[in-house]
């Protein structure tokens, strides 16, 4: 996600917290972590930052989830905004390999997150109105895929049939999207709109 981050690219060491209670350090590279056990294909590496006790990167069991990786950091501060944390984020989802968590915090509230392609460390684009939220006339999958209960199928889905209809008029229209019913339409219709 793009959020900046609070740690420096210096030569100091940058420890990795090992879920088995073993300390891993790496060196010199904060987005490409030296990993003690390069040939470890039993585990993953995941940065969890935000609302949580002890932020860091941490090693955790292959086919862990994002729950897992909050336990693991220590879980909610009382600066997690946790209405918005159970709103947004599925805590059941499970994690890739280098993957980055930012658990929200209450300051955060008027912030629109859009995530990144998986290959990138930052942001190319935002497709954003004025007021933060997220334009469906423009907005691409990864994007769209922020939103609450759209995936990447849903995503190209959305697009495909802005293509098709030549844009969405009004934000009631993407209903009209096979897949997208009245439960998604309530939780994505105050962070989207048209223009």
């Amino acid at each position: 996600m793009a959020y900046g981050s609070r740690y420096e690219r210096t030569n100091s060491i940058r420890v990795i917290r090992d879920t088995d209670a073993q300390v891993v350090s790496t060196a010199n590279s904060i987005e490409s972590p030296v990993i003690a056990d390069s040939g470890d294909v039993t585990s993953l590496v995941v940065d969890v930052e935000g609302g949580i006790r002890s932020p860091g990167v941490y090693r955790l069991p292959l086919g862990s989830v994002v729950a897992d990786a909050i336990k693991a950091a220590g879980g909610f501060t009382a600066t997690a905004d946790r209405e918005r944390i159970a709103r947004e984020m599925n805590q059941a989802d499970l994690l890739g390999n280098n993957s980055k968590i930012y658990i929200f915090m209450t300051k955060d509230r008027d912030v629109v997150v859009v995530n990144a392609p998986p290959s990138s460390s930052t942001v190319s684009r935002f497709s954003q109105s004025s007021e933060g939220l997220i334009n469906l006339n423009t907005a691409d999958v990864a994007e769209l895929d922020i939103l609450p209960g759209i995936g990447p199928a849903l995503a190209q889905r959305i697009i495909d049939w802005r293509d098709e209809h030549n844009g969405f008029a009004i934000v009631e229209d993407i209903t009209k999207v096979k897949g997208i019913g009245d439960s998604i339409f309530q939780n994505i219709k105050d962070l989207v709109v048209v223009e």
